[in-house]
């Protein structure tokens, strides 16, 4: 039943009668299909391409656009900030495309019994708890870490992920701790990333709120975002949009204090950024702002003349609370930009291609909370929260 072949070898094969083809290039080789016309691109183990924006820029140039056009990407992690992971990141948030993503543990191979004498260790047996694994797939894991030939947590987790963050994860220079977000991806569903305002939790009565918003100009770049936080330290609302002038945004930021028990607002005074408007605006419509009672100056966190705390201050006191558990992250956004926060250079920002503005609205957020009438305070949480992996927490 084969067709006729007009070629055939391991670089390329063609059918004589029909003259559809495909071939099979090299990341590293110099042609990347120059002088052919593709419909549908397999892109294999991107993560190790050399030079591969030059590669994608090149080899995509040369696809059809037409009904029939397809690319598929596949690979295995290869730490963050690069091609594939900004692909990932981008098909994710891509309406017209398929994202799939596959745990290790979703695969009887990786499977490996233990010997009667063995014992988890409470990390692996909290492991096996959140992530439903079996004896046998703890063991398995354990023996590819730390067995004859292991190679290391950190490598393991880049090669053998549960989440799609913890392939992109690196530890040093991690502002937070980023093993703990980790765990709390695993039990948050993606939202949907249409609406500008998600809503959490609803206000309760008796129970004081404070939001920190970071405006932006809403020209299509920035994010101008408002999270809220309740006194307990759960994260309640996020309100994020790009579009939006700083007067619509404190519009929505004042109508969100008042819907959260009059909450108040502690907006970022950014030298040359829409602070100044946003605060304004919300002084108009009559709600409590956030300012030094000493000074009476509103918050700068870049510093500058009259800047009472700077966004290694604030951002101290976020990963006090993050990592110290006191806070309910709801969000999966802001935890995922939570995970890549790094200092490098001497600043502290997004990398890998994330922003930080739902991070940076967090942490003005907490700042604010700490002098509510009923503060927020690691105090009221002893014990460490028991999470629950979804059993599908990427839509697969």
């Amino acid at each position: 039943m084969q067709r006729p072949m007009a070629r055939s070898n391991r670089k390329e094969m063609e059918f004589s009668d029909t003259g559809a083809m495909w071939r099979c290039l090299t990341a590293g080789g110099r042609g990347h299909g120059r002088s052919f016309t593709f419909q549908r691109l397999h892109a294999d183990e991107v993560a190790f391409w050399p030079n591969a924006e030059d590669v994608w820029a090149s080899i995509t140039s040369t696809l059809h656009d037409g009904p029939h056009k397809g690319i598929f990407v596949t690979s295995t992690p290869n730490g963050p900030g690069n091609l594939f992971h900004r692909k990932v990141l981008d098909a994710q948030n891509d309406p017209n495309a398929c994202f799939r993503f596959f745990r290790w543990a979703d695969h009887h191979a990786y499977s490996l019994a233990p010997p009667k004498n063995w014992e988890p260790s409470q990390e692996e047996w909290d492991l096996k708890e959140l992530h439903g694994l079996n004896i046998c797939q703890l063991y398995w894991r354990h023996t590819k870490i730390k067995g004859a030939d292991g190679i290391g947590e950190e490598r393991f987790r880049r090669e053998y992920p549960l989440t799609v963050e913890e392939g992109f994860m690196e530890v040093r220079g991690s502002w937070f701790n980023v093993a703990y977000l980790n765990e709390i991806v695993c039990t948050l569903r993606p939202p949907d990333l249409s609406k500008e305002l998600r809503i959490h939790k609803q206000p309760q009565n008796g129970v004081a709120y404070a939001i920190g918003a970071d405006p932006s100009w809403g020209t299509g770049n920035d994010y101008a975002v408002a999270q809220v936080l309740s006194e307990d330290g759960e994260l309640v609302a996020t309100f994020s949009t790009n579009k939006r002038t700083p007067e619509d945004f404190a519009m929505r930021v004042g109508e969100l204090s008042y819907f959260y028990n009059k909450a108040r607002v502690l907006v970022e005074y950014n030298t040359g950024g829409g602070g100044p408007v946003v605060i304004q605006k919300i002084r108009e419509m009559g709600v409590s702002l956030w300012y030094d009672p000493h000074t009476g100056d509103h918050f700068k966190m870049t510093g500058g003349r009259g800047a009472i705390g700077k966004k290694a201050q604030v951002y101290s006191h976020l990963r006090y609370l993050v990592d110290g558990d006191a806070l309910t992250l709801t969000d999966l956004p802001t935890v995922q930009q939570l995970m890549h926060i790094r200092e490098e250079g001497g600043k502290l920002e997004g990398r890998d291609g994330y922003h930080d503005d739902l991070a940076d609205a967090l942490a003005l957020a907490a700042w604010n909370a700490k002098n509510l009438p009923r503060p927020v305070g690691l105090g009221a949480f002893p014990f460490k929260r028991r999470r629950k992996a979804l059993p599908h927490p990427f839509g697969v």
